[in-house]
């Protein structure tokens, strides 16, 4: 009896003292109680039955606190041993990049002098492209501070309106350019350079120059300058011809007006400067423009 009380005594205070292994002593203690029982028959007395479930149950409750012991310990958050689930990693949070600005793309060389707006639309320096004389592709370059005005066939510099540079197929000349109420010419000029180059040259009120033969971009025609000698009509401005649904002014008193009149394969084109009297420098700019001309027909 002295042993059994020993033995659980033992096996308590390791109970309590919380340990993860059986002590030696105690195992061997409990080890040499089990082979000195002998097999129990049906028939053996109560009180040795008693004696040997109370030590069977003291050696299986202490198996069982060992083993919920360490099925416990590999439980425990950060532990690795096996039983115990992985610790799951806290995903890095995801950088999700800045918008990027794109940048506004750069105009692209020659432009369409169609798509800025009319009014007096600043250019940039550049080679321009007009189709405002059908068919012909009309390409030019341009210097800085010059101006798209009001109509899809002139520029013009800043500060100030003159020269200005047109590029026009000519419809038909006003009879009387200081009075409108005359009407246009009947018939109009032919279709021909030399058609409109007499026409022009019969003006009441202006001086026309001999013409000359001239070339650009390979296409021949004539050249043209129209003096202003006309007083201030009647009427208000003297106005010379109309392209379109657009009457256009005539050179005034000491103004001129120099024309290059071109066949570009069966297509008449007029270029013309309307503005001797403006600053040399601009002219000389006007002029630079025109040598510039690029035609496609």
């Amino acid at each position: 009896m002295s042993t059994d009380r020993d033995v659980t005594r033992i096996v308590r205070s390791w109970l309590e003292e919380g340990a993860t292994a059986l002590p030696d002593r105690v195992l061997d203690d409990v080890l040499d109680q089990l082979p000195a029982t002998q097999q129990r028959r049906s028939w053996w007395p109560t009180w040795r039955s008693q004696r040997m479930n109370n030590l069977a149950r003291i050696a299986i409750g202490a198996a069982a606190v060992v083993a919920i012991a360490i099925v416990g310990y590999n439980l425990l958050p950060g532990n690795t041993g096996t039983g115990g689930p992985a610790a799951t990693p806290t995903p890095s949070p995801t950088l999700v990049p800045s918008p990027t600005l794109k940048p506004t793309p750069a105009m692209t060389f020659p432009a369409d002098f169609g798509d800025q707006p009319t009014g007096g639309t600043q250019l940039p320096a550049g080679d321009w492209f007009l189709t405002a004389v059908e068919p012909l592709r009309i390409t030019i370059t341009l210097p800085e501070k010059w101006y798209k005005g009001r109509h899809e066939w002139a520029v013009f510099p800043d500060p100030q309106n003159s020269p200005s540079i047109a590029f026009l197929d000519i419809g038909n000349l006003f009879v009387n350019p200081c009075d409108t109420s005359e009407g246009l010419l009947d018939p109009p000029p032919g279709p021909t350079v030399d058609d409109l180059v007499i026409a022009l040259s019969g003006v009441p009120g202006l001086t026309a120059s001999e013409p000359t033969d001239v070339t650009k971009d390979g296409y021949s025609g004539k050249q043209l300058v129209l003096s202003g000698g006309l007083e201030t009509c009647v009427t208000g401005e003297p106005v010379l011809w109309r392209v379109g649904v657009d009457d256009l002014p005539a050179p005034g008193v000491g103004d001129a007006l120099h024309l290059w009149i071109l066949d570009v394969e069966g297509t008449r084109l007029v270029i013309g400067i309307l503005g001797s009297q403006s600053p040399e420098p601009r002219m000389a700019e006007a002029q630079a423009i025109v040598d510039s001309i690029q035609i496609e027909p």
